[in-house]
């Protein structure tokens, strides 16, 4: 029969091998994470007091959540072969930020990141192209970029290429280079920004950054 000295030794011993480990229930997590369908759900926090979340969701992937000392929402991830639910994308990003078209091109998101101000979202769209953006707090995206398969690219004529900038309402358009299955322009964007923006041979931006 183990004494009380036993357990409470073993208790101590558990807690200075890297921080508490438990089975947390749904009132013990977070706010955003509350209602998720979760299993084999493990809460730790680390020697710096970060918190770190795991657990399986419906489809078998893993979802990690990480929060800073401070309780703020640090990261959320999946895996490639997952998706972060919509409805914990919808608690934790800005309405603008999910409504915008760069953000709809994702079928699937994998990894959200809060980092000074700033919003890194990255996902994969329905033909395994690879999308990254970053945005600030009030969900506006000033940093966008989807990569596919280069043996795949063929780039748009110039001319259908300057139409679908128009259509995706960029502005003045210059340039127009060839170059990797892509058409390189600077145009002046929705928000009226000068940028430079990549096109891809279905008339989408692939990349879009501020013009030097």
């Amino acid at each position: 029969m183990k004494t009380l000295g036993t357990s409470l030794a073993v208790t101590a011993l558990l807690l200075s091998a890297g921080g508490a480990l438990a089975q947390s229930g749904p009132a013990d997590l977070p706010e955003p994470l509350r209602g998720l369908t979760l299993t084999d759900l493990h809460d730790r926090r680390n020697n710096d007091d970060e918190r770190r979340i795991s657990a399986r969701m419906a489809g078998g992937a893993e979802l990690r959540v990480e929060y800073n000392r401070d309780g703020s929402l640090e990261e959320v991830e999946t895996d490639h072969s997952g998706a972060i639910p919509a409805v914990l994308l919808q608690r934790i990003l800005p309405a603008a930020l999910i409504g915008a078209q760069e953000y709809g091109q994702m079928a699937r998101v994998i990894e959200v990141e809060f980092d000074e101000g700033e919003i890194q979202v990255e996902g994969l769209a329905e033909d395994g192209a690879q999308i990254e953006l970053t945005a600030g707090t009030d969900g506006r995206i000033f940093a966008y970029e989807r990569e596919i398969d280069r043996d795949a690219r063929r780039a748009m004529a110039e001319a259908p290429a300057r139409e679908a900038l128009a259509k995706l309402g960029y502005t003045n358009p210059e340039g127009g280079e060839e170059r990797d299955g892509l058409r390189l322009f600077t145009a002046t964007n929705p928000y009226g920004e000068r940028v430079s923006v990549r096109i891809d041979g279905q008339g989408r931006v692939t990349r879009e950054e501020a013009a030097r």
